[in-house]
């Protein structure tokens, strides 16, 4: 089990499934009745789901959650589900994160069946490219300490893989996703990195 302790982090949680919610607002229509979150990380995403009566799991490579939520731990290779057994997917700023960012989207698009959404931060010039790398490593950081300190089992990496809009959408065309629509994300307003939520179908 995680050594993350949720009854510790009463505050933590509550914003944390705020702005969860707020996502799922904004993919709106294009939220599907089930679901198998990429990446989920503290949980968050596919705790709300639920609230929302969303079939949603998680899977992950470690475990630091927050929130009571059914859960699949993988490798970090091959996603233990078979081809085209899961309605949708989704990666919130999971990918850059990857070793590999477009084997994990081939993995991810051989378990689904129908539909993937990928939530990414992107860039357009080197400013922001600069906040992007900034603002990772002062995460990377924050999430070292607390490993130290016994409250997470983060796998610490600096080594990120970001994209502009134009490269993901690249991907996603060599891939032979279709491209249904690509939405601005806003979750901080004068936050200096840019988000896209991309919804794929296969």
């Amino acid at each position: 089990m995680s050594k993350t302790d949720p009854e510790k982090w009463p505050g933590l949680k509550r914003r944390q499934l705020r702005r969860a919610h707020f996502i799922l607002d904004r993919i709106g229509a294009h939220l599907p009745p089930a679901l198998l979150d990429f990446g989920c990380g503290n949980g968050a995403l596919v705790a709300a789901c639920r609230e929302r009566s969303i079939k949603a799991v998680g899977v992950d490579v470690g475990i630091n959650l927050l929130f009571p939520i059914p859960m699949v731990h993988y490798d970090g290779q091959k996603l233990p589900f078979q081809d085209n057994s899961i309605e949708a997917v989704s990666a919130l700023f999971v990918l850059h994160h990857t070793p590999d960012p477009v084997k994990a989207l081939q993995e991810l698009t051989r378990v689904t069946r129908h539909k993937l959404l990928i939530i990414e931060d992107v860039w357009y010039n080197r400013h922001q490219k600069f906040w992007l790398h900034f603002f990772h490593y002062l995460f990377e950081y924050f999430m070292a300490m607390a490993n130290l300190f016994g409250q997470s089992r983060w796998k610490v990496s600096t080594s990120f893989h970001f994209r502009t809009e134009q490269e993901w959408l690249h991907i996603f065309r060599d891939l032979r996703l279709k491209h249904r629509e690509t939405i601005p994300l806003t979750l901080l307003k004068y936050f200096p990195v840019k988000h896209r939520i991309f919804v794929l179908e296969k």
